[in-house]
């Protein structure tokens, strides 16, 4: 079977893993095209295992047996090839990325469909926003598309946050009072689980694994076997996403993102229309059947998750220096398969690469039957990547996760 891949650099595991250790042949592809392009933007799975790096999309797309963007933002190209090639196996969650990009339609669309939400406002400009916060303060504020200029962030109140809308009108110069702000009620709580899952255009897979992140960083999700066994938040969001996804033919990976106050009280924060990163990592090593279940889904079929797991989880190494450096990573080859590279690129005597640009440059993964397995496994093997720079230390964040997994229990999130 031949897999062509659409990725922005964040995926390069998952798609050599659709090799199945060579059997497949697996075309990789990066945008690298720019007014002056830049070797990094190309590099990324350049020489990496099974992968073949390719320079051109197009050239493959009739060769390929399947079509895969993990990502989001080139959707509008899946929808495309899914007219052009109506029996091709295209896996991607087309028009459903609005449901990530598009946070004021995605905040209308959940009340239409009666899920909670918080009190929400669009705010149009900066200097109506920085007013709106003099005056209604503890707000959450949240970006659209363009989030890597500046994160959403909780506006305390206006004075410890006035540095912040300084960057943001850097940031968006003369076009500061043209932009739409989200602008959310604050909800004072840490029980904030999500669903990380797949819809193959009808419905969702199973098994479905729903778990907490902390700080957008470390994870730990649990494995549930029927969607009917779902807490009962998240099986009500999931039951009133699903004629949405439907009807948007909606073929890919999914997350869901909300608080939850009480058994029958949750609010719906975020939807992610992609593989999550660093979370996303795990896939390839907890789902042994991974090459069928994309072509499957790409194909909108039905198919089950073969994961012989009861718990997950996933921690990021981070490394400053490669933010502006390649950064030599090593690791072992019997650690290989829990140490998940990110944008990386190999050599021709096997050895791995960070390309430069991306400071988080590996993801440790585990999947045990307790929780205590998990944790165990992921310090482990954190301390079994080195390379210069490296932060490894995972402990306070898998703590945390701990401590907010008992609080869950207390609101009907079993665990």
């Amino acid at each position: 079977m031949k897999f062509l891949v659409l990725d922005l650099g964040l995926f390069v595991e998952e798609a050599n893993a659709l090799s199945d250790n060579g059997k497949n042949k697996v075309y990789y592809y990066t945008p690298w095209q720019t007014a002056f392009p830049k070797f990094q933007d190309y590099a990324i799975g350049k020489d990496f295992e099974h992968l073949e790096k390719i320079l051109y999309f197009f050239d493959y797309i009739e060769e390929a047996d399947c079509i895969v963007n993990f990502d989001v933002h080139f959707n509008d190209l899946i929808v495309f090839l899914k007219k052009q090639y109506p029996d091709k196996s295209i896996f991607g969650s087309g028009i459903g990325e609005m449901l990530e990009n598009e946070r004021w339609s995605l905040k209308q669309m959940l009340s239409e469909i009666n899920l909670p939400v918080q009190e929400t406002v669009k705010i149009t400009g900066l200097s109506a926003l920085k007013e709106y916060i003099k005056e209604n303060p503890n707000k959450y504020i949240k970006f659209d598309i363009f989030r890597h200029d500046i994160s959403s962030f909780h506006a305390k109140d206006y004075k410890s946050s006035e540095l912040l809308f300084d960057e943001i009108a850097s940031m968006l110069g003369p076009f500061k009072e043209d932009y739409d702000f989200i602008v959310e009620d604050y909800i004072d709580t840490d029980v904030e689980p999500g669903v990380d899952t797949f819809f193959w255009g009808e419905d969702y897979v199973s098994p479905i694994i729903y778990g907490y992140e902390y700080s957008k960083a470390c994870y730990l999700g649990k494995v549930c076997e029927k969607f009917e066994d779902l807490p009962y938040p998240l099986k009500e969001t999931l039951e009133k996403l699903r004629p949405v996804l439907k009807e948007m033919d909606y073929r890919g990976a999914l997350s869901t993102e909300e608080k939850v106050l009480s058994e029958k009280e949750h609010y719906f924060l975020d939807f992610c229309a992609r593989l999550p990163n660093p979370l996303g990592h795990l896939y390839p090593v907890i789902i042994k059947n991974w090459p069928e279940v994309i072509y499957k889904i790409g194909l909108k079929q039905s198919v089950k998750l073969d994961i012989p797991y009861k718990y997950v989880g996933a921690v990021p190494i981070h490394c400053s220096h490669a933010e502006k450096n390649w950064v030599k990573l090593i690791v072992d080859k019997k650690d290989r398969e829990y140490i998940r590279f990110i944008s990386v690129a190999g050599s021709s005597n096997k050895e791995y690469f960070a390309v430069k640009g991306n400071p988080t440059v590996a993801v440790v993964v585990y999947g045990g039957n307790s929780i205590e397995e998990v944790v165990d496994n992921l310090e482990k093997y954190s301390e079994k990547i080195s390379g210069y720079g490296l932060e490894t230390d995972t402990i306070n964040g898998l703590i945390k996760i701990k401590e907010i997994i008992e609080k869950g229990k207390k609101v009907g999130i079993n665990f």
